[in-house]
């Protein structure tokens, strides 16, 4: 995890609940920029955060990488050179190059390492069905080597209730509006309520 696990945001987010989920099942590591519930901690920097991750790798011999972040390719790249067994899992939740409009050599640099990441992956979870089709047209990505999970929701917080009977029903959408996010799903549901 090329990020802070502390801060409250999608990422960090389904990164803590990975961990939850397999805490009491398997050995596993986790590797962050904050040290935060008990990860390693790493440097900061694209450079110096796969140095050091690609060590660790090196001295810990996982079967299994769950790649977080676009950026962390690099030391995924080079530790499957010399262990070409490890399997690969890829959390696509974005494309690069539509994050990254303002920066026009960043945007080609981490095209290419989506690409890279979608083409080393062994499995890929997508989180929306729209990345899931952009891997597959995109970057030849099997269909199968694919599943979708939608993000994390926090149920402590976001609690289902039977809205009172009124004459106009709001939908409230906290999100940004990039192709993946399902804006045309949420469209044709909001048609399919008025019938």
């Amino acid at each position: 995890c090329p990020f802070k696990l502390a801060q409250s945001s999608g990422t960090p987010i389904r990164a803590l609940n990975y961990m939850e989920l397999v805490k009491d099942k398997i050995d596993y590591r986790v590797y962050s920029l904050d040290g935060y519930n008990n990860t390693i901690k790493v440097p900061k920097g694209f450079i110096p955060f796969n140095l050091s991750l690609f060590f660790k790798l090196r001295r810990y011999s996982p079967n299994v990488i769950h790649v977080l972040h676009t950026s962390s390719v690099l030391c995924v790249f080079l530790y499957r050179l010399i262990n070409p067994k490890v399997k690969i899992i890829f959390d696509y939740q974005g494309v690069s190059k539509y994050e990254m409009e303002k920066y026009k050599i960043k945007k080609q640099i981490y095209n290419f390492l989506d690409w890279l990441n979608i083409k080393l992956a062994d499995h890929i979870i997508a989180v929306s069905t729209s990345l899931k089709d952009y891997a597959v047209d995109h970057y030849g990505k099997d269909e199968s080597a694919i599943t979708v999970m939608w993000g994390p929701v926090d149920f402590d917080i976001f609690k289902f209730y039977q809205p009172k009977k009124s004459k106009q029903f709001t939908v409230c959408y906290s999100g940004n509006d990039s192709f993946w996010q399902g804006i045309p799903v949420l469209l044709d549901s909001i048609k399919l309520l008025k019938g």
